[in-house]
């Protein structure tokens, strides 16, 4: 919440470049429906279950490096990555204590906080003005 009450425009900006999009249901759809799910999946469903919590936490983080790369200058990325990897610490823990859907839940919460969140304020913002 606090990356959120200080980086609003700067992540809604970001999450809009990378998903190529300023629909704020489109976003929506894109980070909560089809993203967060396919990845928790993926990462926490398959490759935790056969590989171990650490690997899939620091696959998670090269994903993530992979996937920020091209839209944010390379320190960015970085620091986006080293963020990707805790948040995947949390999710791989969530995912052995509570299971694969409360992992996603989180998954979702957190897209949806970081991402679809500062698109929907802004659009609140244009429509009040």
């Amino acid at each position: 919440v606090p990356v959120l009450a200080f980086l609003s425009g700067q992540l809604r900006s970001f999450a809009e470049r990378l998903y190529a999009t300023d629909d704020v249901v489109l976003l929506l759809y894109q980070i909560c429906f089809v993203s967060a799910p396919v990845e928790g999946y993926f990462f926490r469903g398959i490759v935790q279950s056969r590989k171990g919590s650490s690997v899939s936490s620091g696959l998670y983080a090269a994903a993530a490096l992979v996937y920020f790369l091209p839209h944010a200058p390379f320190l960015v990325a970085l620091v986006a990555a080293l963020v990707m990897g805790v948040l995947g610490v949390v999710y791989a823990y969530v995912c052995d204590q509570h299971g694969l859907v409360a992992s996603v839940a989180c998954h979702v919460v957190v897209g949806f906080t970081l991402q679809v969140l500062p698109s929907f304020i802004a659009s609140v913002r244009t429509m009040v003005a």
